[in-house]
């Protein structure tokens, strides 16, 4: 009975690792898209249109992906350490 309820434990902790996984890589996946926007639009548009709130937008956008990879990075570490 024990077998079966630790057997039960293990794949359930492998479907939840799993989910947990596709979550973070979509949500690095839409921040990176964010940002490449960002820094796309910075590069076609001309100097005189480039504004302080855009450049506050390009860096928000930059931060937040930083820091979806960082949690990543975090994340892997507490799997494979």
């Amino acid at each position: 009975m024990a077998f079966f309820q630790l057997r039960n434990v293990i794949k359930n902790t492998k479907v939840n690792v799993l989910k947990t996984e596709f979550d973070i890589f979509g949500k690095i996946s839409e921040k990176e898209k964010i940002f490449v926007d960002c820094y796309e639009q910075s590069m076609l548009s001309s100097e005189e249109s480039k504004t302080q709130e855009y450049y506050s937008l390009y860096k928000k956008s930059k931060e937040q992906y930083l820091s979806e990879l960082n949690l990543v990075c975090l994340y892997i570490r507490r799997i494979f350490y």
